[in-house]
């Protein structure tokens, strides 16, 4: 089974915020993972690692000088993007891997903002 997952730029907003060079480039890249055993972790790993170079590639050239609002731009890009990737994948433990290792993300139902205790079923009678 060949399993891919298409990294494209980001979002609309990082293309307007990049600058005029790197707007008008706009390229994506697959990323095969049919071979992976994606419950491993080695697996998982090797898929985030894939994802991570394919954002970096479709986001824009890492070397040569470059402004500081440029390269924020870029690493912002990169980031959600692989991001996307990884959420497009769908797979929990390549979730999982992705986040413990950038610290970033959510779980799941584990904070509901519209939660009022108030009205939540009680124990005691």
């Amino acid at each position: 089974m060949s399993r891919s997952v298409h990294i494209a730029l980001a979002s609309a907003f990082l293309l307007a915020a990049a600058t005029p060079a790197l707007a008008q480039n706009y390229q994506s890249q697959v990323v095969t993972y049919g071979e992976l055993d994606l419950n491993s972790r080695a697996g998982a790993d090797t898929l985030i690692r894939r994802i991570e170079q394919a954002s970096d590639n479709v986001c824009g050239d890492r070397t040569g000088p470059r402004s500081v609002r440029e390269n924020s731009t870029v690493n912002a890009c990169a980031r959600e993007t692989a991001e996307f990737g990884v959420e497009d994948v769908g797979h929990p433990n390549v979730t999982q891997r992705y986040y413990e290792r950038h610290g970033t993300g959510y779980i799941e139902g584990s904070y509901d903002p519209y939660y009022d205790s108030a009205y939540a079923p009680s124990d005691k009678k």
